[in-house]
C-alpha cells in the first residue's frame, strides 16, 4: 500500500506567511513616498497654474494698450489656500521679461517657484 501526502506542512506555511508579511511591509513603507510625492506634484501643479494665470493676464493688459506694454506694473496678490504671487518686470528694448515667484505654506515649510516669462512689446 503507497502512501500519499496531500497539503502543505506548517513549515511551508510559515515560510509562505514570512515572505507574504515582508512583500506587504515593503508595499506599506513605499507608500508613505507616494503620498508624499502626490502632495508635492499638488502644490507644483498650483504652482504653475497661479504663475501661467498671472503671465496671462500681464499678456492681456500688455495688448491693451496703444503703445503696448504700457500699463504693465510690478505687483502682488494672495491666492486662496495660503498661495501668495509676486511678479516683477523687467525692460529690455521692446521686451519685458516677468519673473513670477509663487510661494505657499505647505506641512513641511513654506514652498517658493519661480517661473520666468517673456512678453513681446512691438
Amino acid at each position: 500500500m503507497t502512501h500519499t501526502r496531500h497539503g502543505f506542512t506548517i513549515v511551508e506555511v510559515l515560510l509562505a506567511i514570512m515572505i507574504l508579511t515582508t512583500g506587504l511591509l515593503a508595499v506599506a513603507a513605499g507608500s508613505g513616498s507616494v503620498f508624499r510625492m502626490l502632495a508635492s506634484g499638488r502644490q507644483m501643479t498650483v504652482a504653475a497654474a497661479v504663475a501661467q494665470a498671472r503671465i496671462e493676464t500681464l499678456r492681456r493688459d500688455a495688448n491693451r494698450t496703444t503703445p503696448r506694454c504700457t500699463a504693465l506694473v510690478a505687483g502682488s496678490a494672495t491666492q486662496s489656500a495660503g498661495v501668495s504671487e509676486q511678479w516683477l518686470l523687467a525692460t529690455s528694448g521692446s521686451t519685458r521679461t516677468v519673473t513670477e515667484i509663487v510661494s505657499m505654506t505647505t506641512p513641511r515649510g513654506s514652498s517658493r517657484d519661480t517661473v520666468f516669462a517673456r512678453i513681446e512689446c512691438t
